[in-house]
């Protein structure tokens, strides 16, 4: 069988430390080019791939002339449309990194454009692939703990990782450029809780502020409740401190999953895998690596079957869509105090223009949000 050919289109951090390794790794792939506008950032990747200067190179449009099959996409995500427009037209499958976007029309738009052409457009919702949240869904799924209410996710105390120096590090402290703050850097949380419920969000109701990073035009912590079709998420986050894990409650029982020091997962060992049910209590080891890298090697594989044989990828890009709408409309409900429903209205300012929406839809009031002057909204006079 013929290798795919792919190429990588920015050179970050995520590529250099989980995207590149994994394709390194991996049979029935062979890198073919490396795209950033950075030299310093694409010269370690070239030499990793043994690739020639003409396959390092600047412009996205430059890459796929190479000829590809398929492109990883880690570019930060508000310039991501013209290049998934340009995969479109040159019939190049697409795996692009999370957020998918800045602007629901946008992702509406691109998706559109990649179904058209009949091509594959995955997100790398690479949590999916970690042995604990897998081994966690199958005892769900199996009626360990009876029917499935609550999902609570906790990642207090997340690392704020910069981006690479070579462009802007604290990229993603910029609204206008990341499209908010903590909860766009872990929307895996929204496409955990529509993995576990195993149905779309349907309502969101949250707490938006900024605690520890005066100053910063975005949030650095969340509280959001999510209500899906078959049960509710609670999702916590903050770039600050405190203690972490995620429990699972059902009808019959309860799984609680802890790491180290109670510090945040995915980002340490596992510390304890718990069921509890009528049975009593049990202790799992979940299988396989949590490496980074493995984690990424299955998402490749996934994507790679998903070209070869037609279908979807576990997460395609209308889940990278739904996930977006989600946290656009918790910033929504912080700023006004208010259940939002999902999906949201396609002449909604937040549909059309994403966070920069938010101020035309409250602009005045005194949520946290409004009082830290985070998101584009001003303080109450």
């Amino acid at each position: 069988m013929t290798d795919l050919r792919v190429g990588l289109i920015g050179c970050g951090n995520i590529a250099f430390r989980a995207h590149a390794p994994a394709l390194h790794a991996l049979e029935g792939v062979k890198v073919v080019g490396v795209c950033d506008p950075a030299p310093a950032r694409r010269l370690p990747l070239q030499l990793m791939f043994d690739l020639p200067d003409s396959a390092s190179v600047a412009d996205y449009q430059q890459l796929l002339d190479l000829g590809v099959d398929y492109v990883a996409v880690t570019t930060p995500q508000q310039f991501r449309r013209p290049i998934i427009e340009a995969c479109a037209r040159a019939g190049v499958h697409v795996l692009t990194e999370k957020p998918i976007a800045t602007v629901p029309a946008d992702a509406a738009a691109m998706v559109a454009t990649m179904r058209a052409a009949n091509l594959r457009y995955g997100m790398c919702h690479n949590y999916l692939f970690f042995p604990e949240f897998i081994l966690a869904r199958e005892l769900i799924q199996s009626g360990a703990i009876g029917k499935l209410g609550h999902v609570q996710l906790s990642f207090l105390g997340l690392p704020d990782h910069p981006g690479a120096a070579e462009y802007r590090p604290k990229w993603r402290h910029d609204p206008a450029e990341a499209g908010g703050g903590i909860l766009m850097d872990i929307v895996h949380a929204i496409y955990l809780s529509e993995w576990f419920l195993d149905s779309p969000v349907r309502t969101v109701n949250a707490v938006v502020d900024n605690l520890s990073h005066p100053g910063d035009g975005v949030e650095d912590f969340t509280l959001v409740n999510l209500a899906g079709d078959h049960g509710y998420t609670t999702v916590q986050l903050w770039w600050g401190g405190g203690a972490n894990g995620f429990e699972f409650s059902g009808t019959d029982g309860r799984i609680m999953l802890f790491y180290q020091d109670y510090s945040t997962g995915p980002f340490t060992t596992i510390q304890s895998f718990t069921l509890v049910n009528r049975d009593g209590r049990k202790e799992f080891t979940p299988r396989g690596e949590r490496a980074e890298v493995e984690n990424f090697i299955s998402l490749h594989a996934d994507f790679i079957e998903a070209i070869r044989t037609g279908r979807d990828p576990i997460a395609p890009a209308e889940t990278g869509h739904r996930t977006m709408e989600a946290a656009l409309a918790a910033y929504l409900s912080g700023a006004s105090g208010r259940v939002v429903p999902l999906p949201l209205p396609v002449d909604s300012p937040l549909y059309l223009r994403g966070v920069a929406g938010l101020a035309e839809m409250t602009p005045g009031g005194d949520s946290p949000a409004h009082r830290r002057g985070i998101l584009g909204l001003q303080p109450p006079a």
